[in-house]
């Protein structure tokens, strides 16, 4: 994993880290401060 990481373009590096960021705050927002369990994905057939 490091030799992806160490071989990716910059720009690459920057959307995935503010991909990340931008993931955790939603959760953050979801869960309340991470106080209420986070929402489950359910699936029905």
């Amino acid at each position: 994993m490091a030799w992806l990481f160490s071989h990716l373009d910059v720009h690459a590096l920057v959307l995935g880290g503010v991909w990340t960021v931008l993931g955790v705050v939603w959760l953050t927002v979801l869960t309340r401060g991470f106080r209420t369990p986070p929402p489950e994905l359910e699936f029905e057939e």
